[in-house]
This record gives C-alpha cells, sequence and structure tokens, in this order.
C-alpha cells in the first residue's frame, strides 16, 4: 500500500471565469493537483483500492477527534468529487480506467491517500453469454427469450 500525505479536495464546478478568476475552492483543486503531479503519483488502471484519509475540523474536541479517526465520513465532499479530482490531477484523460476494486472515505487526524494495487485481475470471457455473470432476475430474462425463440422456431416447422 502505498501513502501520499496529499489531503483530498474534490473537484469543484468550474466556470469560464475561473481562469482568472481564483474562488478559494478552484485555487485549492489546481493546488491539489500540482501536489499530486510533484509527487509522482500512480493511479493504475484497473484493480486500485483507494482510501481517501480525510482531516478532521480543527474545532472539534480531542475527544471527538479520537473517536471518530478511522470512521466513515458521510459528509461532503463526495467520493465521486474526490476520485474525479484525483483521477484528472493524474492523467489528461482517464477513459483508459476500467475498474476500481474499492473506495472509501474515513476520517483522519491529518490529510492523505492510500492506494494498493492488485494486479490478478482479469476481465471475463464473455465471448459466449455465460449466465453466471448475470443477476438471477437477467438469468430468468434470458431463459423467456430463449423459450420464447424455441416456441418461434418450433411453429414454424424448425427444430
Amino acid at each position: 500500500m502505498k501513502y501520499y500525505g496529499i489531503t483530498p479536495t474534490p473537484k469543484p464546478r468550474m466556470t469560464q471565469s475561473d481562469k482568472w478568476k481564483k474562488r478559494p475552492p478552484v485555487a485549492r483543486y489546481f493546488q491539489f493537483c500540482n501536489e499530486i503531479r510533484a509527487a509522482g503519483f500512480e493511479l493504475p488502471d484497473h484493480g486500485a483500492s483507494i482510501v481517501f484519509y480525510l482531516p478532521m475540523p480543527k474545532s472539534w474536541s480531542r475527544k471527538k477527534q479520537l473517536a471518530m479517526n478511522g470512521k466513515p465520513h458521510q459528509a461532503k465532499p463526495d467520493l465521486d468529487n474526490l476520485l474525479k479530482a484525483l483521477s484528472d490531477a493524474v492523467y489528461n484523460d482517464d477513459a483508459h480506467i476500467w475498474h476500481y476494486k474499492e473506495l472509501t472515505k474515513l476520517w483522519s487526524i491529518c490529510g492523505h491517500i492510500a492506494i494498493s494495487t492488485d494486479d490478478n485481475i482479469n476481465a471475463p470471457d464473455c465471448s459466449e453469454p455465460n449466465e453466471s455473470l448475470y443477476e438471477p432476475r437477467i438469468n430468468a430474462m434470458l431463459r423467456d427469450i430463449k423459450r420464447y425463440r424455441q416456441q418461434r422456431i418450433e411453429a414454424k416447422g424448425g427444430k
């Protein structure tokens, strides 16, 4: 597992005026991108488990901070905005990323990002329909389609 001592920052909604009018969330995002690039951050295209450790507010008591350390972070920023900021900072075009094993955001005393990889993930062979890949409701639907096709063939006098 690799740890990067960079505080996660979500990707903000940006407008055209943000090119010259640097709002604080946009400035924080660009600073985050620069830190990620300077750290030589590597993000695999599949099988990564990413944990965003978000810092607790300084206004929290020490007792509350100790109680919440490592607990799930269920407030803003959204997990998808954190991931979007990270992948946009690492890649100009992140279309080649096809699988994340796990995405988590947790409370922490100080913010950082942890990534672990699993290179043993292979895509299933989908050259032939494999019913074990589908949910039970889809399996039932596939059986109905096969039954309907068989009835049409028998009605036409075929096999």
